[in-house]
């Protein structure tokens, strides 16, 4: 049971912080794995917006509703620790989840 006592106890301010910073570079290195492992940097750049980024831009989107999961974990874990309103952090959890699609997006369409 040591494992779910870590995604389930309290945190402070400390811990938040280097759990975000944490969480905030796996992310980035995830996404640019995902993105060189589907369609690379130079497919990247050569192709033209559309279906041909498809594949890259649900990558994206699955490995950062994974981070979205994460995070919410730990800011409900915060917001618990520090007596605050769960409809914060819910309202983060959502723009969050908005945002991870709206980065999917912009993969499809930038030149």
């Amino acid at each position: 049971m040591v494992g779910w006592h870590m995604f389930t106890s309290n945190i402070g301010r400390l811990r938040f912080f280097l759990y975000s910073l944490g969480l905030t570079v796996a992310e980035i290195v995830v996404i640019v794995i995902c993105m060189a492992g589907t369609v690379g940097f130079e497919g990247l750049i050569n192709s033209a917006p559309g279906p041909s980024r498809q594949s890259m831009a649900g990558v994206v989107l699955v490995a950062s509703l994974i981070f979205v999961v994460l995070r919410g974990n730990i800011a409900l874990r915060r917001s618990r620790d520090a007596n605050g309103h769960k409809w914060i952090v819910w309202a983060y959890i959502v723009l969050s989840g908005i945002y991870a699609f709206l980065r999917a997006g912009t993969l499809l369409v930038m030149k």
